[in-house]
């Protein structure tokens, strides 16, 4: 399926397709859509309360200038994935690395564009701040037990991380945002993107 421009797609049962390749443009999801192949994202993909885009476990995702996904993107399967996700008009990747589970493991990856509101009491010792423009929510169905997360640092948050002393880490709340774990700081991260020690 090859899209250019804007619309939207509906199915009121699961589509399955083997490649979606989105040129340009705004589309909006209603329903689940399932690719097994391939998917190319040039432009602003939608997944409107209750959509559901399934990427297969042995599919590839590439994203080009301005493309990603607004809203939930899920992939199936172990290993590493990768998440053209974003919020709004910003786009805000996320890899998970050695993702452990079976082959039905499905896990979403949504970047919300707000304050997580973790309080100072919440935080674990030696963690001063944290964003207060964006977090990521991790959607997990059936057997998943983890990964390491990379997460982009954003312009906004560039700030945080001025210092001598200072490095950026991943925090992991629980859904009640009554905790925080520290996951650390592992290889890979730099002035770009911050890589989880521990996994999620």
């Amino acid at each position: 399926l090859v899209l250019d421009g804007n619309g939207q797609i509906q199915s009121n049962n699961v589509l399955s397709i083997p490649t979606l390749s989105f040129i340009s443009g705004n589309y909006s999801l209603i329903g689940t859509l399932q690719i097994g192949n391939s998917l190319s994202l040039g432009g602003v993909l939608s997944t409107q309360s209750e959509a559901r885009l399934i990427i297969e476990s042995s599919a590839s995702v590439d994203a080009q200038d301005g493309g990603y996904v607004n809203g939930p993107l899920y992939h199936r399967g172990t290993g590493d994935k990768f998440y053209p996700i974003g919020s709004g008009d910003r786009y805000t990747p996320v890899s998970l690395a050695g993702i452990q589970g079976d082959n039905n493991t499905l896990v979403g990856v949504q970047s919300i564009n707000t304050d997580i509101g973790l309080s100072a009491g919440t935080l674990p010792v030696s963690i001063n701040e944290v964003s207060a423009d964006w977090y990521w929510q991790i959607i997990s169905e059936g057997l998943f037990n983890g990964a390491q997360v990379a997460l982009p640092i954003l312009s906004e948050d560039a700030s945080l991380f001025s210092g001598d002393n200072v490095r950026g880490v991943v925090l992991e709340a629980n859904a009640d945002r009554s905790t925080a774990t520290n996951l650390g700081r592992g290889n890979g991260s730099d002035n770009t993107q911050v890589v989880s020690q521990d996994i999620t």
